[in-house]
């Protein structure tokens, strides 16, 4: 109980001293438990296995720890300062009473009750003295209210610092929860169906410890739910940036250092170290292009809602990102990127090829919902010269039928729900014909586009793709991928493939996105409206394309 005399001795000072101490201590505690974070990230990525689990629980539990610390003495900042507010402002009242008391004129006594104390001729006049017993009052009220203040500003302070000595944390270990998950087979993954058996029987708990802790695990499993993995990715992608941003300054920095023992001559002006370091500034800037085309995307309020469905940035960088929600669409559409893909410059136009795939879709038939998916999830050639190399499709082809299988999986209306079509782009193409070749991917249209071959290695038509989807192809007519088709298995646009062959346009390699017949058929094979694409006869084939070599 805070009585008159304590209430004048107090220095609120020293608990706003005490607070901004505090405060900067929690900020502190926030950027260690962040840099630890990064850490364990960076270790998601370079390390795996049980030992790699096991290092990533450690640097979790000491990310906890920092957490923690942090919202206690945050807490502990906010507490004292505002009890040093509110006590201040008691003492202005209380020094207001004290000038009343001088003008009434009355005494005010070490334990704060209040007594008159008139003047001789005063005490003749019936009217003053009622004055001043009117001022006693009004001064002893005064009082009354700085230290009903005084008391609840102290008794809420006590209660709140004794609600922080144990800090707010889930009371669930994600590392056990992470532990339970499904092992896979055969040196494989385990199954969507596995993944998401496993996640549904977690608490809400659990799963949001494991997207905040264990962000690139949970990110990049497919079976998780859209909103889950973009939670987590968007987790990592906050973390990839900065790094990346890091490692530009270190790149510099060493670009630097080297031009200047140049300067110095210490060192040879064609010495390899300088063109390796500007390389590796260009190819991190790439990178940063590439993420902050995602960030941008997924903060873009004015189109459909995006989500981050998988994120890795090591190495060239690979991701998907989905234009409205797979797991609630009627339609859902996938689009491979080719030779050049990963997070780079040219991430940007691939989410727009989405964007458009997924507005043209929206506009042919708004009965239904249409998600629209870019899948870079594999390392892709990086230049023409590698395109020759079926190394890539190959490594390619597990990954995604898995991504494909998944998005049957997590669908709210059940897994024969939505019209699924995967169609790719020149290398990717064959990506999606090999991965249709050793796979069932669960997709009901297969679209190939530009492709420099079927990516069949012993398949020769279009019927031979498991689960046996509905196989569409076109290539411009001024695509210079018509020197190469073939390359990679069947000629996909040749009458004995036996896909239904649609007009690409009068475009070249990169052009079919802004071309009107290209995007009215994709549409119409995405929403399976407008009656039948393609089918272009093949005695009017060579009028749209140039003859194969």
């Amino acid at each position: 109980m805070v009585d008159y005399r304590q209430l004048k001795d107090a220095r609120p000072a020293v608990w706003t001293e005490g607070g901004t101490k505090a405060a900067s201590i929690g900020r502190d505690m926030d950027q260690y438990a962040e840099d630890v974070g990064k850490y364990g990230n960076d270790l998601d990525r370079a390390w795996q296995g049980n030992d790699a689990v096991a290092a990533r629980h450690s640097i979790v539990e000491a990310s906890r720890d920092y957490v923690q610390a942090q919202v206690a003495f945050t807490a502990m900042g906010e507490i004292l300062g505002r009890l040093a507010h509110d006590v201040t402002e008691a003492q202005k009242m209380l020094n207001a009473a004290e000038d009343h008391a001088a003008r009434v004129p009355a005494k005010i006594h070490p334990d704060g009750s209040v007594t008159a104390d008139p003047p001789p001729e005063a005490r003749k006049s019936d009217g003053w003295m009622a004055s001043i017993r009117q001022g006693v009052e009004a001064v002893a009220d005064e009082i009354k209210r700085a230290l009903e203040l005084a008391n609840k500003a102290d008794k809420d302070a006590a209660k709140a610092l004794a609600a922080i000595t144990t800090p707010e944390a889930p009371n669930v270990d994600p590392l056990t929860a992470l532990q339970t998950r499904p092992e896979g087979h055969d040196g494989q993954p385990p199954t969507p169906d596995e993944v998401k058996k496993w996640w549904d029987g977690l608490s809400e708990e659990e799963q949001e410890s494991l997207k905040n802790e264990y962000p690139g695990i949970v990110g990049n499993m497919d079976g998780i739910p859209t909103t889950d993995r973009d939670d987590a990715n968007r987790v990592t992608l906050d973390y990839a940036r900065e790094q990346n941003d890091r490692d530009i300054a270190g790149a510099k920095a060493e670009l630097d250092r080297l031009r200047h023992e140049v300067g110095e001559g210490k060192l040879d002006p064609f010495d390899p170290r300088l063109d390796a370091a500007r390389q590796k500034i260009e190819d991190l800037e790439a990178k940063k292009h590439g993420l902050d085309a995602i960030d941008a995307r997924l903060n873009d309020g004015s189109k459909p809602q995006a989500h981050l469905l998988s994120l890795d940035p090591q190495n060239d960088g690979k991701a998907a990102v989905a234009i409205g929600n797979p797991d609630k669409a009627d339609n859902v559409a996938t689009y491979v990127p080719g030779t050049g893909g990963g997070l780079n410059d040219g991430f940007k136009t691939d989410i727009d090829r989405a964007d458009q795939m997924q507005k043209d879709a929206a506009g042919r038939d708004p009965s239904k919902t249409t998600a629209s998916i870019v899948w870079q999830g594999y390392d892709s050639p990086d230049e023409l010269t590698d395109a020759t190399d079926p190394k890539y499709r190959h490594q390619a082809a597990d990954d995604l039928a898995r991504f494909q299988q998944g998005l049957r999986t997590t669908n709210e209306h059940g897994p024969d729900h939505s019209r699924n079509t995967l169609l790719g782009h020149s290398y990717g193409a064959s990506v999606v014909g090999t991965a249709a070749e050793k796979h069932d991917l669960k997709v009901d249209n297969l679209v190939q586009v530009a492709a420099p071959g079927s990516g069949q290695d012993h398949g020769t038509t279009a019927a031979d793709y498991k689960g046996h989807p509905k196989v569409y192809a076109s290539t411009g007519n001024l695509d210079v991928i018509n020197l190469a088709r073939g390359l990679h298995g069947a000629d996909t646009v040749s009458h004995g493939y036996g896909a239904n062959v649609f007009d690409g346009g009068y475009t070249g390699h990169t052009g079919y996105w802004n071309d009107d017949a290209y995007n009215e058929s994709v549409s119409k094979i995405v929403t399976g409206t407008g009656g039948e694409v393609g089918n272009i006869p093949p005695e009017q084939f060579s009028k749209y394309r140039a003859p194969h070599r």
